[in-house]
């Protein structure tokens, strides 16, 4: 359940990401020229899966303790993706990759 959250919580700070007008963005994927043409629709879907996330993790851990958990959950993933982003490593193989692993992992220690 948590790396489907943190998944959830990646994809829509990355569509936030890719429709701000401040950072320089070089569009080379189909989600990337996606979001750079249909930007209200995009945001529109960032937004909503935001709230997906910060709904899932009050359910999973209470309502303090889940709005806490999302907020360092969103700090890290936002932190990430404008540290990694502009080198172009993000890619939905790597992604995919990256969670599976932590998927495996969630299920294994659980």
């Amino acid at each position: 359940m948590n790396s489907i959250i943190v998944l959830l919580s990646f994809l829509a700070f990355y569509l936030f990401y890719l429709t701000s007008k401040k950072a320089v963005i070089q569009r080379t994927s189909n989600l990337e020229v996606w979001a750079g043409k249909q930007e209200k629709v995009a945001k529109s879907i960032g937004a909503i899966l935001l709230l997906i996330c910060f709904v899932a993790m009050a359910m999973r851990y209470g309502l303090a303790p889940g709005i806490l958990a999302q907020c360092i959950v969103l700090m890290t993933v936002a932190s990430l993706i404008i540290c990694v982003a502009p080198l172009k490593i993000i890619n939905f193989k790597l992604l995919s990759l990256v969670m599976l692993g932590c998927f495996i992992l969630e299920i294994t220690l659980s």
